[in-house]
């Protein structure tokens, strides 16, 4: 079983940097950034596609929902 570590912090914090420390330091595979996922299924078809785009053009924040459902199937990736 892996282990996953989140670093959580405002826009501009260094969460990337950070990220990049730790992958080199501690040999952690993958980095994966919530803003990344969101831009990526926002190009996909379907309701949850539809949802992310709607809030991003309103300005609006995601759901938890849809930030959980994602993290949770990145991670199951991971796992493989």
């Amino acid at each position: 079983q892996k282990e996953f570590g989140f670093v959580i912090g405002g826009p501009g914090c260094g969460k990337g940097t950070q990220c990049e420390r730790l992958q080199k330091e501690f040999g952690f595979v993958a980095h994966v950034s919530v803003g990344s996922l969101l831009r990526a299924e926002k190009e996909r078809s379907g309701t949850r596609a539809e949802e992310i785009r709607k809030c991003m053009k309103e300005g609006k924040l995601v759901s938890s929902e849809i930030i959980v459902g994602l993290l949770k199937s990145r991670m199951m990736e991971e796992e493989g």
